[in-house]
């Protein structure tokens, strides 16, 4: 489902952070396409 609202212009955000954890001391790789802000 998409916003009935214009892209964000990118004029204020400065961060997106994923915080992923295991306990586990390996090597991960996070891939994305494109980042969606969904709606509740």
């Amino acid at each position: 489902m998409k916003l009935n609202i214009p892209n964000y212009p990118g004029s204020t955000l400065s961060e997106i952070v994923f915080l992923v954890g295991n306990k586990k001391n390996e090597e991960f790789r996070l891939e994305t396409d494109s980042v969606m802000l969904l709606s509740r």
